[in-house]
């Protein structure tokens, strides 16, 4: 079933199915679930509207219904940590989205160091809601962001753990989950 919220909430389309699986990050900026190409934030007017989970940051903790997520900034493009994080950009966007009570998108990548993370391509996860943050000394002796995002009706769309991860046979027969990069459903190809 697709979630449905109140229009103002987030910005686009407002129906994703969670569960969706992305071929690549293409086909998850052309669907609207997360507009940013590169950025694991993507915020409008000031508040985040979805987080992708790419494993770009060592102190990401994943723990299904609840993430500790690690803020942005402060890395170089190799992803070694070289300074402390800013509040600046989407790390604000975060923050203003935890004053505000708004629902963030979440969508885990294949490159998530996550027991939750989808086997191949992007799944759209659900909405969480950013319940607390704290600014403190990460992994790398940095100072960091550290955002708690906690799954919204997490009881209708648990995961589960041992049934986190998709087998070649969680696609026979469920072709409508999976998208491609020009937005067209396909098949799950292995």
């Amino acid at each position: 079933m697709a979630e449905k919220y109140s229009p103002g909430v987030l910005s686009g389309p407002q129906e994703f199915k969670p569960g969706t699986i992305y071929a690549d990050r293409d086909a998850v900026c052309n669907s609207g679930v997360h507009n940013h190409h590169q950025s694991g934030v993507y915020a409008k007017d000031g508040m985040a509207e979805s987080v992708l989970l790419s494993g770009a940051y060592l102190d990401d903790e994943d723990k299904g219904d609840t993430i500790i997520y690690a803020g942005t900034g402060g890395q170089d493009k190799r992803g070694n940590a070289i300074d402390d994080q800013k509040h600046e950009a989407a790390n604000v966007a975060l923050i203003a989205s935890y004053e505000d009570k708004r629902y963030i998108r979440v969508i885990r990548s294949e490159k998530c160091r996550s027991r939750y993370a989808p086997r191949k391509g992007y799944r759209y996860d659900g909405l969480y809601m950013v319940t607390d943050y704290e600014y403190r000394k990460g992994i790398s002796g940095y100072m960091r962001f550290f955002f708690t995002l906690k799954k919204v009706n997490a009881n209708s769309t648990k995961l589960e753990q041992g049934h986190d991860r998709h087998s070649e046979d969680d696609f026979q027969n469920q072709d409508d989950h999976w998208i491609g990069t020009q937005g067209h459903f396909q098949t799950q190809d292995y």
